[in-house]
């Protein structure tokens, strides 16, 4: 996506089978930009310490709830 001077880089690693194969697609690039990964479990030895995590969670009524985390502590601008 590329928002007036922000690119924004998505990546979406359900299917990946091996953490290295991330290097296929430009992540190093992207690090330079915004990057929102969905399931960033399997690459998160690469990922960078400063960072936002966005959690998303449902329950089984579909009642979602938002864990925002900054650098690894809860986010002074959503308690």
């Amino acid at each position: 996506y590329d928002v007036n001077k922000l690119r924004i880089w998505h990546y979406d690693l359900y299917r990946l089978n091996n953490k290295n194969e991330i290097f296929n697609l430009d992540f190093e690039l992207a690090l330079l930009d915004c990057v929102i990964v969905e399931w960033p479990e399997i690459i998160e030895d690469y990922l960078p310490e400063k960072r936002i995590d966005v959690f998303i969670e449902e329950d089984k009524d579909k009642n979602r709830s938002v864990s925002i985390l900054e650098n690894g502590r809860a986010s002074k601008f959503f308690k």
